[in-house]
C-alpha cells in the first residue's frame, strides 16, 4: 500500500507546475477518529491534519489510514481539475505534512507496517471508499493558484468513474469486494 502511495504522490509531484505565489499550506492537527467517522466532505488537507492528530495520540493506524484517505482524495482532485497550477498544490500539501510529520511519521509507518494485517486494512479502507463513493469535498484549498477567473474543474469530470480508478490504482480495491 505504501508503495502505491509513493507512486501517486511521486506522479502528483512529476506533474506539478510552479505555483502562483501564494501563502504555503498549513496543515493543522486535529483529533485523531475511527475510521467510520472520516469526514468526505472534508478536503485533503483536513485529513492530513487529523493524520498528525493520530501521529500526535500514537495511534499509528490511525495516522496510516487517514493519510491514506488523504492521498487518494489528492489523487483524485488531480483528476478532476484541469488546471496544472492549480495541480501544483498537492506538493505543497505532500511537503507540508512531511515537514510536520518528520521522523514521527516514519516510525509510526514502520510500527505499523510491523504490525498490521495488509489484507485487513486494505479491505477496510476499501469498503470505506465504496460505502462513501467519490469525495464530496470542494477543492478551495487549490483554488487562486491557478490561471485567474478560470473555471479550475474538467468540463465533464465522472466523479463515479475516477474514485474507482483512485481505488484501484492505490488499494487496488475491486468495486464490489
Amino acid at each position: 500500500m505504501c508503495r502505491n502511495i509513493g507512486l501517486a504522490a511521486a506522479l502528483l509531484v512529476l506533474g506539478a507546475v510552479p505555483a502562483i505565489a501564494q501563502e504555503p499550506v498549513a496543515l493543522t492537527a486535529t483529533p485523531c477518529r475511527p475510521m467510520a467517522q472520516v469526514d468526505w466532505t472534508a478536503p485533503p488537507p483536513a485529513q492530513f491534519g487529523i493524520a498528525l492528530g493520530c501521529l500526535e495520540q500514537e495511534d499509528y493506524g490511525g495516522a496510516i489510514r487517514f493519510h491514506a484517505v488523504a492521498a487518494a482524495m489528492m489523487f483524485f482532485d488531480a483528476m478532476r481539475v484541469g488546471d496544472p497550477a492549480a495541480r501544483s498544490v498537492h506538493a505543497e500539501v505532500a511537503k507540508a505534512f512531511g515537514d510536520q510529520a518528520g521522523e514521527q511519521a516514519m516510525s509510526a509507518q514502520s510500527a505499523f507496517l510491523r504490525t498490521m494485517d495488509k489484507a485487513a486494512f486494505s479491505a477496510e479502507v476499501c469498503k470505506l471508499f465504496e460505502e462513501k463513493g467519490p469525495p464530496q469535498h470542494a477543492v478551495t484549498y487549490m483554488e487562486g493558484r491557478g490561471e485567474a477567473g478560470v473555471d479550475i474543474l474538467r468540463p465533464g469530470f465522472d466523479p463515479a468513474a475516477a474514485w474507482t480508478e483512485v481505488s484501484a490504482l492505490m488499494m487496488r480495491c475491486l468495486p464490489g469486494g
